[in-house]
C-alpha cells in the first residue's frame, strides 16, 4: 500500500518523464533545436532523481544495490550539479542573456563540492555542506530571476513562461529552507522536487512555443517561395508569348 508521499513522488516521476520524451520528440523533429536537447538532459536527470528519491535506490539495477550512505548522498546532494543542466537550457533558449562563462563557473562551484561529498563519509561533511547547499538554493533562484529580467526586457520569446517557472523555483527554495531549519513542519520533504517539476512543465511550453513559431515561419517562407516561383513562371510565359507572337 503506497503512502501519500509515494503517490506524490510517482506523480513527479511521471510528469518529468513525460517532459523528457516530449522534448526528445521535439528535438528529433528539428535537430537544430538545441533548446529541446538541453531540456532532454535536464528533464531526464530530474526523472532519475525523482525515481531515486521515491525508492532510495534500493531496487536500482536489481542486485546492484547501492549502500544507504550512497543513496542518501544522491538524494540530498545531487540537485546542485543538476542545476547546471538548467542553466545550459537557459543558454540554449536565451543565449544573449546567459553567459557561457557563468555556466562553467557554476558547474565548477557545484560539481566540486558534490564530488567531495560523494567520496567522503557523510559524518565528515554533512553538517557543513548540507546547510551550504540549502542556502545556495535562493542564490540559484536569484540567478534565474536575473536571466528572466534580461529576457523580459529584451522581449525574448518564452520569457513569460520562464518567469512563471522561476516563481515555482523561488517558492520551492523558500519552503525548502524553511523545512530544513524546522520553520515549517510537513510530512513531505521533497518540496524542491515539486517546484522543479512545475518549472519543467513551463520549460516544455517554451520548447513548444518556439517549435510552433519555427513551423509558422517555415510555412510562411514556403508560401512566399511558391508565390515567387509562380510569379516568375508567369513572367517567363509572358515573355515567351511575346516572342512567339
Amino acid at each position: 500500500m503506497y503512502s501519500d508521499n509515494d503517490r506524490v513522488n510517482f506523480l513527479l516521476i511521471g510528469i518529468s518523464g513525460f517532459v523528457t520524451f516530449y522534448a526528445l520528440a521535439m528535438f528529433l523533429r528539428r535537430r537544430s533545436d538545441l533548446t529541446s536537447l538541453a531540456l532532454v538532459f535536464f528533464a531526464g536527470e530530474r526523472t532519475l532523481r525523482n525515481y531515486w528519491w521515491a525508492n532510495y535506490g534500493y531496487d536500482w539495477l536489481h542486485d546492484l544495490r547501492a549502500t544507504f550512505e550512497l543513496n542518501y548522498k544522491l538524494v540530498w546532494f545531487f540537485w546542485m550539479p543538476s542545476s547546471t543542466f538548467m542553466f545550459i537550457f537557459f543558454r540554449a533558449a536565451f543565449p544573449r542573456q546567459m553567459s557561457r562563462r557563468f555556466i562553467t563557473l557554476f558547474g565548477l562551484c557545484s560539481g566540486l563540492p558534490f564530488l567531495y561529498v560523494l567520496f567522503t563519509p557523510s559524518k565528515v561533511h554533512f553538517e557543513l555542506i548540507k546547510p551550504l547547499y540549502t542556502l545556495m538554493l535562493p542564490l540559484v533562484s536569484l540567478a534565474c530571476i536575473y536571466v528572466i529580467y534580461k529576457a523580459l526586457k529584451a522581449r525574448e520569446e518564452g520569457a513569460k513562461w520562464l518567469l512563471a517557472g522561476a516563481c515555482f523555483i523561488v517558492i520551492g527554495a523558500l519552503f525548502d529552507v524553511a523545512y530544513t531549519y524546522n520553520i515549517i513542519l510537513t510530512t513531505y520533504n521533497n518540496l524542491t522536487g515539486v517546484s522543479i517539476v512545475a518549472f519543467l512543465v513551463c520549460q516544455s511550453q517554451i520548447v513548444s512555443q518556439r517549435s510552433s513559431t519555427a513551423f509558422r515561419q517555415a510555412e510562411h517562407l514556403s508560401k512566399e517561395l511558391k508565390n515567387e516561383v509562380d510569379r516568375q513562371t508567369r513572367d517567363i510565359r509572358s515573355i515567351l508569348a511575346s516572342c512567339c507572337g
